[in-house]
């Protein structure tokens, strides 16, 4: 190998005693975050100052885009995370550098932002921004409360966690890439599962403590220890020209008058041979296929084109058509030609009868600006030829400079309605390389015009111009084969094809780089692609059969199959039917491409939706030709119009894969009804087909009626593995549209016993989610829960597979345990401890405090002026109005409206301008003039921001609907509105109406919790209370407020209001904890330990067991089987009884939460 010759004898030997010398001076640094990037045969290098920040990243602090949470509980914050992974050698260099502080970026406001950093994996040190000062776009800094220390050999990740309202989207900023997958490009939703996106690195920087202070007199350059420079570089970057070929370590000095501090090193490759180009990478499940072009090597022509002609293309205009095209090459794919003269450019012309190339220009484009043109004479235009190489002779040549981007090209006027320019037959073109064109106009001064670029690709378009370059000259260079990675790893070595095909163990996404091989050993820059490999579709997801909540009870039963669903309908949406009598087949086609997946599964069962009565009908499995494969009967009475059903076939129809199936009704559709449902589309192929010729001859459901054209009919099939157990007990059950899915689950006995098919993937447990939190693991097919907490719920299951693979999820099971509507309760509920008595105090309802800017009794109302997007209607109350509120809670939101005709209507409450809270309300229970809506989750009040409540409202175009008083408005405050949920406007600004909106808010004093040992303050009013502990009722009938609790027990103590027969909402809770009750907190008990985290809110044992979890009273909340761990952040605060079973041996323990 070459090296680097050093300048002067004897120079490093200085240098190296100097630098020794130098480290008692602790203010002079060396210089960092150096890069070295090879072009041809020049490196380029660039470095901070010693005194610079320096930083830990890898975006390239380009804002680009953004990415947001995803918002499974309108009731709840959005909380999501993005980060930078560094692995032990990313960090080798910072080792013992301290972590002082996280940057980060964002777009949006939210209401919290919080920098944690990871250490191997565990959260080692955190810090929380102030949001009141956001501007969009700008780097805003973490301090954290403590440094961190970067270890040798450790893993560390630095993370950002937003939590916003669900109203905001493109929060958490990130770039354009290239992305470092795995590190860059990281997100979660819970900060301990992260996945890798491949969209961009994500805007967050890692600060380290820099002692440097002391600036440097200058810069010198090594490579390989020898200094390369000749001067002093004051600047911060050095291109080193000429560099030997072979891979060299760079560093940088900073001089300190005779000394110097040395950086550490990096490495970088001068390549001699020049890089191949990937034209395609795709997969066969785990067989990922890369293929790719040779390297260009000079054997006189340049081009990308494989010369073989496939169809032409022409300029658009109507007038004057015109268009440019270029071959483009960086600088890597010419190193065979530097120093080589392009003396012709060669085009070959698509021949079409009248067809004319009007004029020709000729040009050269280096590093992105023309560099040379020339247009071709009327003589040279008349000698072009139409379906033949043309030869573009240039009058100067160029010389090809190494380490220089070039392209070529052709600018020509043509004939209307042409198309000369012709392109290749290769099947995936060299995108932004070999396929570009313009339909710019040039400017006056040719060599100034900048042309708009796109690809061939974007129109669905593949192959390369018809268009190559005359090059005099050779190269010397000669091809060996080629090096082939994944993931940085080696996976074959000296190919000498140019396609490979990979073979993988695991989806995900996977990073390959060809490297080209010469002869004389030289390496190429190598040439990268990412690849995602999905999920097999065999790996499906459970099929929910059953979903049933008890209002009364708040007990929720969930039950799943493996069996697989067969449909081409989304939600149910609209109704169809005809003007006269008909009997039709009305249904959808599973073609034999469709069903191979499932081959050798039986389709046992369908499902479908009737909308109105149509007597008997029939439902089955056909052949394209009406044969019945299988048919059920479905006799009036034995279905519910409106409601889903599913029903067992009498005879299983075996999938083979090799024909298609018709799964349909037969119906007698009276004239005037709309018994058939159809979804709310887009159509897919066969998803809406019927038939009136008994299944004979089918045809679109939008032939004979136009206005279902685009939708697809609801009906579908379960199809059950071969080995699969099976159940007789299937019947036509129903569940209602809207409400929750009740369908049809197999009897107990067989539910746990269903096995998968022995050739498909086996599966092991199923993971139950709840608004997208994993809530449970278990083996069995059923999971039940009590509810402890009000608001909306959504539930998925997934399959966790032997091999450790998880399935997607699947259906969502979404509904709300509502609050029941009750008025303002009794305020500032708290307790004092009398020995072994609870004192409890409150005050009346009507000292609660209210939110409003309402006035007099003149009342003005609005009306929306489009339908859909929803209006929101909102007062803000300042900080300054709030800060002797904080800690209290929203629990009403009082408003008025002019009409009960509404579609859909929230109550919302915001902080600053995100929405954190929003609540669907009944509009079957709105009426003209005041509502009152009590909220499933009180909302607290906090420090430091502007608090917003009001509603979101959707209904009729010209209908009166939203109230506002008669004013005067406290501008931006009294009258907020938005009709897009993140631009919000005053009333009074934006449509100079000074008014008020007839808004207010109830607040309640928070839960306190308090200890035998301690007490807190009394009130004394007077009013009819009623008191409970856990639910259970303890005294009733009190006209004083306070009530003593003898002999206090553990629990949560609340206090009602009663008026008439109209019981009020409950009061703020006092949780008691009595010292006399042991097991409170961590407990370990017997041989099984089991710990409570409060700070996780988790449950967790050292061996795999059964979990209940028991309200005092003895209710049971939640249940896990089969697990180390549970999760209790969904219930409320209070004390707990927790029963832990392994082998039979059951421990019980006591904890507060």
């Amino acid at each position: 190998m070459k090296k680097c010759l050093p300048l002067a004898k004897g120079l490093l030997a200085t240098v190296l005693l100097t630098v020794c010398a130098l480290t008692a001076n602790a203010n002079a640094g060396a210089p960092h975050t150096l890069k070295a990037t090879a072009n041809y045969n020049t490196v380029l290098l660039d470095w901070e100052a010693p005194a610079d920040d320096i930083k830990l990243k890898w975006h390239n602090e380009y804002d680009y885009n953004a990415a947001d949470g995803i918002s499974y509980n309108s009731e709840e914050m959005t909380a999501f995370y993005v980060s930078n992974y560094f692995e032990a050698e990313d960090l080798k260099n910072f080792v013992g550098k301290q972590v002082k502080s996280i940057s980060y970026m964002q777009y949006r406001p939210v209401y919290k932002v919080t920098a944690l950093v990871y250490v191997n994996g565990k959260v080692v040190s955190t810090g929380v921004d102030d949001q009141s000062n956001f501007e969009s776009g700008e780097e805003k800094e973490i301090v954290l409360d403590a440094p961190v220390t970067i270890p040798a050999g450790a893993s560390m990740r630095f993370a950002v966690k937003f939590e916003c309202g669900s109203n905001m989207d493109m929060v958490a900023s990130r770039d354009n890439g290239p992305t470092i997958l795995g590190k860059g490009d990281c997100i979660s939703f819970d900060g301990d599962n992260w996945s890798s996106d491949n969209a961009g690195n994500f805007w967050v920087t890692a600060h380290l403590v820099n002692d440097a202070t002391q600036k440097a007199d200058g810069y010198n350059v090594y490579c390989d220890g020898v200094k390369i420079n000749s001067e002093l570089i004051t600047d911060t970057e050095f291109a080193a020209t000429n560099q030997p070929k072979g891979t060299h370590n760079y560093s940088v000095s900073a001089v300190y008058g005779a000394e110097e501090v040395q950086s550490y090193s990096v490495p970088a490759m001068v390549n001699v041979f020049p890089a191949p180009s990937i034209l395609a990478i795709e997969n066969n499940l785990f067989a990922n296929t890369i293929s790719w072009q040779a390297p260009l090597l000079n054997a006189g022509t340049l081009t990308w084109s494989n010369q073989e002609l496939l169809n032409g293309i022409g300029g658009t205009s109507t007038s004057s058509p015109k268009i440019w095209i270029k071959n483009e090459f960086e600088a890597a794919d010419l190193i065979s030609f530097v120093g080589s003269q392009l003396s012709a450019v060669n085009v070959f012309f698509f021949k079409e009868s009248s067809s004319e190339v009007s004029s020709c220009v000729v040009f050269v484009v280096e590093n992105d600006k023309i560099v040379y043109s020339e247009e071709l004479s009327s003589d040279a235009l008349a000698a072009i030829k139409l379906g033949e190489w043309n030869k573009l002779a240039l009058a100067t040549p160029y010389e090809i400079k190494g380490g220089d981007k070039l392209a070529y090209g052709i600018y020509i006027t043509h004939t209307k309605k042409k198309h000369p320019i012709a392109y290749d037959t290769c099947p995936v073109g060299n995108i932004g390389k070999g396929t570009m064109y313009s339909t710019s106009s040039p400017k006056s001064s040719f060599n100034s015009s900048n042309p708009t670029w796109k690809s061939l690709s974007e129109a669905g378009i593949t192959g390369n111009w018809m268009l190559t370059a005359d090059i005099a000259g050779s190269s010397e260079l000669n091809l060996a084969g080629y090096d082939v990675y994944r993931n940085g790893s080696k996976v074959a070595s000296a190919i000498t094809e140019t396609t490979y095909v990979d073979e993988v163990s695991a989806p995900g996404f996977y990073e390959y780089s060809i490297v080209a091989i010469g002869q004389d050993g030289s390496t190429s820059d190598a040439s990268s692609a990412i690849l995602e490999v999905a999920l097999p579709e065999s790996y499906r997801a459970p099929y929910i059969e059953q979903a049933m909540f008890d209002e009364k009870s708040k007990k929720f039963d969930l039950a799943w199959s493996m069996d697989a669903e067969l449909k081409h309908y989304d939600a149910p949406a609209y109704l169809v039917g005809f003007e006269e009598d008909v009997t039709i087949m009305a249904g959808t086609k599973f073609t034999a491409s469709e069903l191979a997946k499932l081959e050798g599964f039986s389709i046992s069962r369908l499902t479908g939706l009737i909308y109105d009565e149509v007597g008997d009908f029939k439902i089955g499995v056909y052949t394209a030709k009406g044969a019945v494969l299988s048919e059920a009967t479905i006799a009036s009475g034995n279905y519910t119009p409106g409601y889903t059903f599913s029903v067992e076939l009498p005879a299983s129809v075996e999938i083979t894969g090799k024909e298609d199936l018709f799964i349909a009704y037969t119906l007698n559709m009276k004239g005037g009804t709309t018994p058939l449902v159809i979804d709310q589309g887009p159509l897919v192929e066969n998803g809406a087909l019927v038939s009136l010729t008994n299944g004979t001859m089918w045809m679109k459901l939008g032939t004979i009626n136009p206005n279902a054209n685009d939708y697809n009919i609801v009906i579908g099939a379960l199809a059950t593995p071969a080995s699969a157990t099976q159940s007789s007990a299937h019947q036509a059950k129903s569940y209602k549209l809207g409400n929750i899915p009740t369908k049809e689950i197999e009897s107990a006995t067989t539910a746990n016993t269903r096995s998968a098919v022995s050739s498909a993937p086996q599966f092991d447990k199923f993971n139950v989610y709840c608004n997208n939190k994993l809530l449970a693991t278990t083996t069995a097919f059923n999971y039940t829960q009590t509810l402890t907490q009000f608001g909306p719920y959504t539930y998925e299951v997934s399959v966790v597979y032997t091999n450790g693979w998880e399935s997607p999820r699947s259906e969502k099971i979404s509904f709300s345990n509502s609050v029941e509507q009750k008025n303002p309760a009794p305020f500032d509920l708290a307790g004092t401890v009398n020995n072994d008595d609870l004192v409890l105090s409150w005050s009346s309802t009507d000292k609660a405090t209210v939110l409003t800017y309402e006035t007099g009794d003149t009342d003005n109302a609005f009306q929306l002026s489009g339908s859909g997007s929803g209006f929101y209607a909102v007062t803000r109350y300042s900080v300054e109005d709030l800060a002797d509120k904080v800690g209290m809670k929203v629990s009403h939101i009082r408003f008025k409206l002019a009409t009960n005709n509404v579609y859909t209507l929230n109550a919302v409450v915001m902080y600053g301008d995100n929405i954190v809270y929003s609540q669907p309300v009944n509009t079957q229970n709105l009426v003209v003039g005041y509502n009152s809506v009590r909220l499933d989750n009180p909302v607290e009040i906090p420090a430091g921001w502007e608090v917003g409540v009001g509603y979101m409202i959707d209904g009729p175009t010209g209908v009166a609907m939203m109230v506002m008083d008669g004013g005067p408005a406290v501008e931006m405050y009294s009258d907020v509105y938005s009709t897009s949920g993140s631009s919000w406007y005053s009333m009074k600004k934006k449509n100079k109406q000074d008014y008020n909106w007839r808004i207010s808010a109830t607040l309640m004093a928070d839960d306190q919790t308090i200890h035998k040992a301690r007490s807190s303050k009394a009130n004394s009013d007077a009013a009819t209370y009623n008191v409970y502990k856990d639910g259970e009722l303890i005294a009733e009938g009190l006209t004083d407020t306070q009530y003593t609790v003898s002999n206090a027990t553990s629990g949560r103590y609340y206090v009602t209001a009663v008026s008439g027969i109209s019981e009020s909402a409950e009061s703020n809770a006092v949780v008691y904890v009595s010292d006399s009750e042991t097991g409170v907190g961590n407990v370990y008990a017997n041989a099984n330990d089991v710990d409570y985290n409060a700070a996780t809110q988790t449950i967790s044992t050292n061996t795999v067991a059964n979990i209940n979890v028991y309200t005092t009273s003895g209710a049971l909340v939640k249940r896990a089987t089969e697990t180390s761990a549970l999760n209790i952040a969904d219930l409320a605060n209070g004390v707990y009884v927790v029963a832990v079973t392994v082998d039979g041996a059951t421990t019980t323990i006591k904890i507060l939460k």
